[in-house]
């Protein structure tokens, strides 16, 4: 529980060595193995950094009830469901958990790209030199020569970008470019849980995909 609780409070994971550094996780073989049956037992997740494949792995929370109990049941920040839906706290974990979603789908990702019978590897990436800083959630990098930069994003309405949301999708794009150089194309892709509004800005993403088409 303690792993998970940290892991909770941390949307994109932690790795082994962050975890060992929690006083009420410790490290060693106790932790190998708990991190082993969790992972096992779908609780938990390991994926790893881009740029580091052999050391970078990362432990992400990706069961969504456990996200939610330990988010909303046991913070015990709001006395009731209805103060809890209207606080920034919500919208947090909706977006979290909409992540979680669309990351225990790659295989229904990939069908509507079209690319189910292409080898992939799924990776997250976290820029170390850029300022600001970008990350990258979910990415899928092809065997045919295409790198996907999944962006997912979870909104009352339909999604449309703006001029700052669009400059902030550009800062990622040319951010990865720049450090990673892949000799790939790069197709940005949305993956929106309530429809998209193609407006001054939608030619940003090269693929879209709705909440619907994940199930």
């Amino acid at each position: 529980m303690a792993i998970m609780k940290a892991l909770s409070e941390s949307k994109s994971g932690r790795t082994r060595k962050e975890l060992s550094e929690v006083k009420a996780i410790g490290g060693g073989s106790v932790l190998t193995e708990n991190l082993q049956e969790l992972e096992q037992c779908g609780f938990i997740r390991r994926y790893m950094n881009y740029t580091k494949p052999s050391n970078g792995a990362y432990f992400q929370l990706v069961d969504p009830f456990t996200l939610f109990s330990l988010r909303f049941l046991r913070s015990r920040k709001q006395s009731s469901w209805m103060e809890y839906i209207h606080s920034p706290s919500y919208n947090s974990w909706r977006g979290n958990a909409f992540e979680i979603c669309c990351v225990n789908h790659v295989s229904e990702i990939k069908a509507v790209l079209g690319i189910a019978g292409v080898d992939t590897m799924e990776y997250a990436w976290k820029s170390e030199t850029s300022e600001p800083g970008a990350q990258i959630d979910l990415l899928i990098d092809r065997k045919d020569g295409v790198i996907n930069l999944c962006e997912m994003k979870y909104t009352d309405g339909v999604f449309e970008v703006d001029k700052s949301e669009y400059g902030k999708l550009m800062n990622r794009l040319s951010t990865f470019q720049k450090e990673i150089q892949p000799g790939k194309a790069i197709h940005m892709t949305l993956v929106s849980a309530n429809g998209f509004s193609n407006g001054k800005y939608g030619s940003v993403f090269q693929n879209v995909i709705t909440g619907e088409q994940l199930f």
